[in-house]
């Protein structure tokens, strides 16, 4: 099979023959290959095949992309942008749930407006005890041998029942990444976020719908645990045009 960055860079390459353009969103959640991705779109960009932008968006120049896209004009260039969502998009004026209904309604627009730009959203998940360990040993671990007391936890067992459901944290919030990474058990943000995830409370319930329906906005939702297959998922997302060679 063809790698990751063989993939992506035969869609953009068609794009590039075909005059289309892409907007390609990688929603980097850590530990989930996130930064290996980057290498894939940094790589693109340096073949002229599109933008790269990451590893966070400020406010601001979002807003301002949002905006320029949604005042294309017909036969206007189609822009082919690659971005990596990362970590900050949570601060300032758009938190990133707010951030993803900007681009569901610009993805209408395009639709009806601008056909020639395709709009696509991409995020990897992993399998839930593999990234725990992963994130814990990246960033946890370390940090619990160095404290002078147990404000963190003493070991991966109290960190990990104080952190619950990480994945879908992060995915609805980046700043979840840095309460789990530095933040202590007893702090205000980790107490929140157990009461989130409380089992007799209904905001558990509340909190496993709104990432359910995060992860509905997303046109691939793949797994890092199969990187590579996941991304050639995009293929028939992207391309209505003949590829302009042979993909081997």
């Amino acid at each position: 099979m063809p790698t990751t960055g063989a993939i992506l860079n035969y869609i953009l390459a068609a794009h590039a023959v075909s005059g289309s353009g892409v907007v390609l969103l990688d929603r980097h959640i850590e530990k989930n290959g996130g930064t290996s991705f980057r290498q894939v779109l940094k790589s693109a960009e340096r073949a002229g095949r599109c933008m790269y932008w990451g590893f966070s968006q400020k406010s601001a120049a979002w807003r301002t992309m949002i905006a320029g896209l949604h005042s294309l004009c017909p036969g206007a260039p189609a822009p082919r942008i690659c971005i990596e969502a990362h970590s900050y998009i949570d601060f300032g004026g758009y938190p990133w749930i707010e951030r993803l209904s900007h681009l569901e309604s610009l993805r209408a627009n395009l639709a009806a407006h601008f056909p020639p730009v395709q709009l696509l959203l991409h995020v990897r998940l992993r399998e839930p005890l593999s990234y725990y360990i992963s994130f814990y040993t990246w960033g946890v671990a370390a940090r619990q041998a160095r404290a002078k007391d147990a404000a963190r936890g003493r070991n991966f067992t109290d960190w990990l029942t104080s952190t619950p459901n990480l994945q879908a944290e992060i995915l609805l919030s980046s700043a979840s990444a840095n309460t789990a990474l530095y933040g202590s058990l007893a702090d205000s943000e980790r107490l929140e976020w157990l009461a989130r995830w409380s089992d007799d409370d209904a905001n558990s319930t509340a909190r496993a719908s709104a990432a359910w329906r995060t992860l509905a906005s997303y046109d691939v939702v793949g797994t890092t645990e199969r990187y590579d297959e996941c991304v050639s998922l995009t293929r028939p997302l992207l391309i209505r045009v003949a590829m302009p060679v042979p993909l081997r």
